[in-house]
């Protein structure tokens, strides 16, 4: 009995990961690849795919598409680069959840500024209502969710063309909990909102939390804080995905402030994964050093 498929693709130099590069075709039924190697059969569309390489999608573990996502429902700067799913919400920063004050969108840049001039940077936060008015003006369209599972809601409504790992950013958290007043560490009362909120995303269908350790606002908490939120992640296997502490703030600081030390920033985020039991992914890791004497050994 011949396979029938709905695309076959033929005469591909195939390249799995897991055999050596070979040639063959690859039949496809529905939205799950049926069949690779020596592939017979009748199919809806056949594609010649002399002289080309097939490959599984790249899958990009730290990105921030998810903030263009509804720009950009495409997502042409992934998808021709190969990548088919996304790790998002990194660096502490989640479409959600999302109270009074927000981050702006980039896209409102221009925008922002003839709103309120600056000289180097814009102003971090914005009441939501102010932001939708330019939303509205520029865009036609306003944000009109405020948790994750409305923001999935709302791509799944548009549709993107990625798969679309969710995080929860902790910096996000902390403002919709803190608002403006993030420069300090966060009370007994206000954690415990956060960690609520954590419960909420992870319910919601988030797969881990990222925090921005160098970044407004998370550069403002202390280890245990985000200590207590990591450990929230422990109920649902998730995953603590952190941009770790390796220089310190990186806006409004005066000359000569010292630097954070990059392996004592590594050192913290394992220590917070040893405390808790949640598995961890240090975002964009490079290696740690000393930068002040004495200066890190020999290894």
């Amino acid at each position: 009995m011949m396979n029938e498929f709905d695309i076959l693709i033929e005469n591909a130099t195939i390249v799995d990961g897991i055999n050596k590069a070979h040639k063959g075709s690859i039949g496809i039924k529905g939205e799950r690849v049926s069949a690779v190697g020596k592939v017979s059969g009748d199919a809806k569309k056949v594609v010649d795919a002399t002289g080309l390489t097939a490959m599984p999608g790249f899958v990009d573990p730290h990105s921030h598409a998810d903030s263009s996502f509804l720009w950009y429902p495409n997502c042409e700067s992934a998808v021709m680069q190969g990548c088919t799913t996304v790790l998002a919400g990194q660096c502490g920063g989640s479409p959600a959840p999302l109270s009074e004050m927000i981050r702006p969108p980039r896209q409102l840049v221009d925008e922002i500024y003839e709103l309120k001039p600056y000289l180097y940077y814009p102003s971090p936060l914005l009441p939501l209502d102010t932001v939708n008015k330019l939303m509205k003006e520029k865009y036609g369209w306003t944000i009109d969710y405020q948790t994750m599972e409305e923001y999935f809601k709302v791509i799944e409504e548009r549709g993107i063309s990625i798969n679309y790992a969710p995080l929860v950013g902790h910096g996000t958290i902390r403002i919709a909990v803190m608002g403006e007043d993030y420069k300090r560490h966060s009370t007994k009362t206000e954690l415990n909102q956060m960690k609520e909120l954590i419960h909420q995303a992870m319910k919601e269908g988030c797969i881990g939390m990222s925090t921005g350790l160098d970044y407004d606002p998370d550069v403002f908490a202390d280890k245990s804080e985000i200590d207590e939120c990591v450990a929230v992640l422990k109920e649902y296997g998730g995953l603590y995905d952190p941009h770790w502490r390796r220089t310190g703030r990186r806006r409004e600081i005066k000359a000569g402030t010292g630097y954070i030390e990059p392996i004592d920033g590594i050192i913290e985020v394992i220590d917070t994964c040893r405390k808790t039991g949640v598995k961890l992914n240090i975002a964009h890791l490079a290696p740690g050093w000393h930068t002040i004497p004495p200066m890190t050994p020999e290894m």
